[in-house]
């Protein structure tokens, strides 16, 4: 099971029940058990919260220096097409520039026919 050290790691990270008395090693398994899932959790979402906020300042710095690479036909249903640069996508929505605009555009998913990719040398 448990070495020594670590018992007595586990016992001074759990410390003791508020009537004084120790855990015992199954309850002490049980506690750390808990604690290491909150941590692998924080961690997760450290991880993911940096990586979004990372490429939202990644493309924020590029629409202010306008060095965006407008690669994608968007056709609506309509009919009316417009390149673009995709910012993202989510279950519900496009999110995308216009070279004419620096705003950036939200359209439902229900509105788009297609997306075309007009710059295959990038792929490359």
């Amino acid at each position: 099971m448990l070495q020594a050290s670590q018992q007595k790691l586990g016992k001074k990270i759990i410390g003791t029940k508020p009537d004084g008395n120790k855990f015992s090693d199954i309850e002490i398994k049980s506690k750390l058990k808990h604690f290491f899932l909150i941590s692998i959790g924080i961690g997760l979402l450290s991880f993911f919260l940096g990586l979004g906020i990372g490429e939202g300042y990644k493309i924020a710095e590029k629409i202010k220096s306008n060095k965006l690479q407008y690669e994608q036909k968007l056709t609506f249903n309509t009919g009316e097409t417009e390149t673009i640069f995709l910012i993202d996508v989510n279950s519900a929505y496009y999110f995308y520039l216009t070279p004419k605009n620096n705003a950036i555009k939200v359209a439902p998913l229900g509105a788009i026919k297609n997306i075309e990719l007009t710059c295959l040398e990038s792929t490359k």
